[in-house]
């Protein structure tokens, strides 16, 4: 007989900082077979993200009139003109300037200081996929460069709940084949919005625990399977079918 088992980050046992990582306690239950119906969670995840994730890309590093000097961006949401202002508003001293222009859909340096030179990711600079920087390349003064790259701003278009508690990791593993996932959720709606992720029955999978359980464990993760935060105000909500009964 199948029963259904509501797994809600607002009853997990421990308080934790975030609801991205978390476990619940149950009824003492010996689950034969369990799969995903529904996913609930909030599409709150930042597009600038700092380390020590392996996804951080809010370093800026350069050098400027010789010398070597970096800053950080904030972790957030930002749009482009909001992330054009931050990393202008610390290129001030430097005088240098990115301008978008909407036309190419490129970004164009003007340095009207001292030679300013541009990093590329491989050189060290997090943030040139954010902003379409492909080269590294010195610009002198009163030069101008314009990228070879779209800046793009995407975040995550899917993240993985992962319970070792359902999945063992011989049932379903991410793409690599490093974690346990028991559901790959799309994120197609914009940035604030609430994900409803209703697992069509071609996409569900049985997963064989066929052993008592009295807690669960949730874990909101990255490619990398690292946790991606998720706020205490913001809560996450899974429906797993399972067929099994109470533990006497």
């Amino acid at each position: 007989m199948s029963h259904i088992l509501r797994i809600d980050s607002r009853d997990k046992t421990n308080p934790t900082s975030s609801n991205s990582n978390f476990v619940i306690n149950t009824v003492p239950i010996h689950v034969k077979t369990a799969r995903v119906k529904q996913v609930v969670l909030p599409n709150i995840f930042n597009n600038i993200r700092n380390a020590p994730s392996r996804d951080a890309n809010n370093l800026f590093s350069y050098e400027t009139g010789g010398s070597p000097a970096f800053f950080t961006i904030t972790p957030g949401f930002y749009d482009l003109v909001q992330l054009l202002e931050a990393v202008n508003t610390q290129l001030t001293g430097a005088s240098v300037e990115l301008v978008f222009n909407e036309i190419t859909g490129l970004i164009t340096i003007n340095n009207t200081g001292a030679d300013f030179s541009l990093i590329n990711k491989t050189d060290g600079n997090s943030m040139a996929d954010v902003l379409g920087i492909v080269t590294s390349e010195v610009i002198t003064g009163g030069g101008s460069v314009t990228l070879g790259g779209k800046p793009n701003l995407f975040n995550y278009s899917i993240v993985y709940v992962s319970s070792k508690r359902i999945s063992n990791g011989f049932n379903l593993t991410d793409p690599k084949g490093r974690f346990p996932v028991i559901a790959c959720v799309p994120i197609d709606v914009p940035y604030g919005g609430s994900v409803v992720y209703e697992v069509q029955e071609q996409h569900q999978i049985d997963f064989m625990v066929d052993t008592p359980i009295d807690e669960i464990d949730i874990q909101i993760v990255n490619h990398h399977g690292e946790p991606i935060d998720i706020p205490n105000n913001h809560h996450v909500q899974i429906l797993v079918e399972y067929e099994g009964r109470p533990v006497k």
